[in-house]
């Protein structure tokens, strides 16, 4: 049965890759399938290589089709093989320098699975020489470049790529492959111990991968969350975060990372008191790891002797490093201290004193060589450092010397240019100075002008009030002149009639009322006359009585017939009275005023 269904899931692949096949998909939906179903990958790129030999496709394709081979077996933890299919990928794309980038940057990164540091950073620095790489690669590269560096210790160094990588990325947009960088660099930040930022980074790159279905790298933060958990002292979610990420890992056969995620179970398991739990956990991680360069055996095998040598399990954790020191690589010292300390121990707890004292000596031995180490590193570092000294005194000078002179020819050019920049100042100041004034003068002109018009107008226009002011005047002084005669004529007929009442001459009734009634027909002349004259001197006779109060009505009339330059004998006409008594009448009205220069008194009558 099992059979059937397997061949059955076999054809439903073939049937899915039936169609023709899509080159422009290859780099894709290829590493999507490595990375999420790497059976379905493998038949994948098959397929690929058996329509591009069909077609005949140009090497770029066979560079592709032949990396996604070797990222099958990197998923597969198959790390020689990849590089096989690497360097095949690589020796395609000799005409195509982009496509170079790929395989070699895989390359490197099998090398620091495999524990070898310093070739994967050869080749990533090989990289970097390359001209025109895309951010995204390069990215790519920075992100590596940091995992190395973090695995020799030199932690700022790696900061300082991831750094670069992240803030490249950035200037994409959104882009999955921040959250690789992001996960690196939470792991940093956990290794340095920072474990609520790293918890921060991680949560955040989880949920990138779980959104852009990158199933292997989520799983592998699971297990470093597990680690965070675990330091945290949240036992609960270390345990659930690391079954998560060797549930998930187990399809992709990452060994590495799952023994990683059983090392993490079994602290768990023992913080927990949960000691068949934590040793069954531990003896997985061992199983998974036995076999691999992992800079993380050590660690795992030295957790995992404790832990059975709290539970009296001697003779196993015996085995367990008996079996460690013959297969185990290189490790550095400091673990390598460590292992021979506790198998120092556990031999002694299990009563086997000749091979403690030994690996006690060992221990002894490696730890004064560790401390000699290091006071030789001191000693060099003391050399460095005088050196560096020297070194900076000898810069200090060349650089002072390099700023007095740079200084000078500072100042030089700063003169040169604040003159420069002066004299410009000047330049346009003239030459606005010259805009303005002309525009001032052409203004100025052009108001005087304006002015000059304006006083034309005016004068004009008083001149025409002025002349029709005179000519009403004159008119209105031929009326009253005229007036003051039929006046005059008025006062010689009364005389008349008066006369003739005098000189007893006989006049009939009607005839004295026939004289009557033609006198009468004069008698508003007065009237009138007063009327026009306030009309055209509306002010004189107020300011007559004003300064004169005590003039008389008469007087006043007097006054009028003054202002009309009337000669005497009209005046005398006008009054009915004489010449003379006209003079009398004027003296009487100086003298009244307190004036005695006839002139002067002409003059007062024609102001007001």
């Amino acid at each position: 049965m099992k059979k059937i269904f397997l061949l059955f899931h076999f054809l439903l692949v073939q049937l899915s890759f039936c169609q023709e096949f899509n080159f422009n998909e290859i780099n894709t939906k290829g590493k999507q399938l490595a990375l999420s179903d790497p059976d379905s990958a493998l038949i994948f790129i098959k397929k690929g290589l058996a329509e591009a030999k069909i077609k005949k496709v140009n090497d770029s394709i066979y560079s592709d089709l032949y990396n996604l081979y070797g990222t099958y077996y990197v998923v597969l933890s198959k790390h020689d093989s990849a590089v096989f299919y690497f360097q095949r990928s690589l020796d395609y794309a000799q005409d195509f320098p982009i496509k170079k980038i790929k395989p070699l940057l895989n390359t490197a990164i099998s090398y620091k699975i495999n524990g070898q540091y310093k070739i994967a950073l050869k080749k990533l620095k090989n990289i970097l020489k390359l001209k025109s790489i895309p951010i995204q690669y390069k990215s790519m590269v920075y992100g590596e470049l940091a995992s190395n560096y973090m695995y020799l210790s030199e932690n700022n160094i790696a900061i300082e790529y991831l750094l670069k990588g992240i803030e490249d990325l950035k200037s994409l947009g959104e882009n999955p492959s921040i959250y690789i960088l992001q996960q690196k660099l939470a792991k940093l930040y956990m290794m340095d111990g920072n474990y609520d930022f790293a918890l921060s980074f991680y949560k955040e790159a989880l949920a990138g991968f779980k959104k852009y279905k990158q199933d292997k790298n989520y799983y592998y933060t699971q297990i470093n969350l597990g680690e965070i958990y675990y330091s945290l002292d949240k036992l609960d979610k270390s345990e659930k975060a690391s079954k998560i990420g060797i549930e998930g890992l187990i399809k992709f056969k990452d060994f590495q990372t799952i023994g990683v995620g059983y090392g993490t179970l079994g602290k768990t398991y023992s913080k927990q008191e949960k000691n068949t739990k934590a040793i069954k956990a531990y003896e997985n991680a061992f199983n998974y790891l036995r076999n691999t360069n992992s800079p993380n055996l050590s660690r795992i095998v030295y957790n995992y002797v404790l832990c059975l040598n709290e539970n009296k399990l001697f003779d196993r954790s015996l085995e367990v490093l008996e079996e460690f020191n013959q297969k185990s690589s290189y490790i550095d010292k400091s673990n390598q201290y460590n292992i021979l300390e506790i198998a120092a121990s556990t031999y002694h707890k299990a009563k086997r004193y000749k091979n403690a004292s030994l690996y006690y000596h060992k221990a002894l031995a490696l730890k004064d060589s560790i401390f000699n180490e290091k006071e030789k590193e001191k000693l060099l570092e003391l050399e460095a450092r005088y050196q560096n000294k020297i070194q900076r005194l000898e810069n200090i000078s060349l650089e002072n010397k390099n700023k007095e002179l740079s200084r000078k020819n500072t100042m030089v050019i700063v003169f040169i240019v604040v003159l420069s920049i002066l004299i410009i100042i000047i330049i346009i100041y003239f030459i606005r100075y010259n805009k303005i004034k002309k525009k001032l003068s052409k203004e100025k002109i052009l108001k005087i002008q304006s002015e000059k018009n304006l006083i034309e107008q005016k004068y004009l226009y008083n001149k025409e009030i002025l002349n029709t002011r005179e000519k009403v005047l004159e008119e209105k002084k031929r009326e009253m002149t005229s007036t003051a005669v039929k006046m005059s004529h008025w006062n010689n007929l009364l005389t008349n009639v008066i006369n003739k009442c005098e000189n007893k001459k006989e006049l009939s009734v009607n005839d004295i009322k026939r004289e009557l009634k033609n006198i009468i027909k004069y008698n508003d002349y007065w009237n009138q006359f007063e009327k026009r004259f306030n009309s055209i001197h509306p002010n004189f006779v107020i300011n007559l009585k004003k300064h004169f109060p005590n003039l008389t009505k008469g007087e006043l009339e007097f006054c009028i017939l003054l202002k009309l330059h009337l000669t005497n004998k009209e005046i005398a006409s006008l009054l009915n009275i004489s010449h003379d008594a006209v003079i009398k009448k004027k003296y009487r009205l100086k003298k009244k005023i307190q004036i005695k220069d006839e002139e002067e008194f002409e003059k007062l009558i024609l102001s007001l």
